[in-house]
């Protein structure tokens, strides 16, 4: 053993008894460590299932969006002016059944009408007070070749 490598308060050639300690990790250490990881993991599953929630809520939403378009538009391109009242049609769109309802009012003016499309998740007809997943307004006019 050179004399560079001695501890500065040691003299030379005096040999000590202490062991010598190792460089690592106690048990302590390892399981404290492994506890915050596995907080962290756990937070991080919460987020991750919150967003797939999320996801899926937004797809149903956008998908009910274009069925309601959809639906509003057949009126204009058909050009038939819809009598006032409630229907309900069942519809499947990408493997999954939807009711569409439509709500159609008369307006001031006698050749407009206004049409609510208002679309619910599944084949049953839903009650008159029950929420739509997804709504949307327009007007219809008469036809001018309709009089």
């Amino acid at each position: 053993m050179g004399l560079d490598r001695l501890p500065a308060h040691e003299p030379p050639g005096h040999v000590t008894n202490r062991r010598q300690r190792s460089s690592g990790f106690t048990l302590l250490e390892v399981l404290i460590a492994l506890a915050v990881f596995a907080l962290a993991a756990s937070a991080l599953l919460v987020t991750d299932g919150r967003a797939i929630k999320q996801t899926a809520r937004i797809q149903e939403l956008v998908q009910a969006s274009w069925l309601a378009e959809n639906h509003l538009n057949r009126y204009y391109v058909e050009e038939n002016f819809p009598p006032t009242g409630k229907r309900a049609t069942s519809v499947e769109q990408n493997g999954k059944s939807w009711t569409v309802r439509d709500l159609v009012t008369e307006t001031g003016q006698t050749n407009l009408r206004k049409v609510e499309v208002q679309v619910f998740a599944g084949a049953r007809k839903p009650a008159d007070k029950a929420k739509p997943l997804y709504r949307l307004t327009g007007y219809v006019r008469r036809p001018v070749n309709d009089k």
